[in-house]
């Protein structure tokens, strides 16, 4: 049993292999079509690509949203919004607009609105991704196909890349997510925000009581 038909018959447990596979052991409507002439090593190197993209991203977004679920409990942020951004570009406006606010944060609003701008260029590119169905054809490269709502117009979208292209960008991904693990633990060890509703008070009495705290440098970009 080669590659494609092992990923595919695992597939029709998972979602992953649609209909046309029960009346058509060649045809795989999933999200990775192989064909017969992929190399397994050149497959499985793709997935893990796609997959190294697609975790930066997430681990990247559930920080993030962490944060600006802390960011509002910090006195100095509370009314900048009165409920919780639901939507992604809202949240990252969101936090732009804290770091523009006089409060702990705002010394570091260059190196903030930097690693914000890096992520946000990487969204498309998340997506496609997450959703996009692949194939690999070897001397073609991987091509995505999407279907969806691009530039304002619905559309049935290819893009394809090199092995060598996912490779760089699964890198970029993955300095990016390593640069936020260390933001997230820099903000930490300088308490600049409270890790709940409680530590708000907590911290704005101590700040009262103390000079202001020396603050080491945020973590350099990847």
């Amino acid at each position: 049993m080669d590659l494609a038909e092992r990923f595919a018959q695992g597939g029709n447990h998972r979602g992953m292999a649609g209909p046309g596979y029960g009346s058509d052991r060649g045809r795989y409507d999933c999200m990775v079509e192989i064909n017969p002439w992929t190399s397994e090593a050149e497959a499985l190197t793709a997935m893990l690509y796609r997959g190294v993209i697609v975790s930066a991203w997430g681990f990247i977004e559930t920080h993030l949203n962490e944060t600006a679920i802390r960011c509002s409990w910090h006195p100095a942020y509370t009314p900048i919004a009165a409920k919780y951004p639901r939507i992604l570009h809202d949240r990252l406006q969101y936090l732009r607009n804290v770091l523009a606010a006089p409060g702990p944060l705002e010394a570091y609003q260059g190196f903030a609105q930097s690693f914000l701008d890096r992520f946000a260029a990487g969204a498309a590119l998340r997506n496609t991704m997450a959703h996009a169905r692949m194939d690999h054809q070897p001397m073609m490269g991987i091509r995505f196909t999407e279907v969806g709502r691009f530039d304002g117009d619905l559309q049935h979208r290819y893009t394809r890349y090199r092995l060598e292209d996912l490779a760089a960008m699964a890198r970029r991904a993955t300095r990016l997510s390593r640069l936020c693990q260390r933001t997230i633990a820099w903000i930490n060890q300088n308490g600049l925000l409270p890790r709940d509703p409680e530590a708000a008070a907590a911290l704005i009495a101590a700040n009262a009581a103390t000079t202001t705290p020396e603050i080491s440098e945020p973590p350099s970009a990847a």
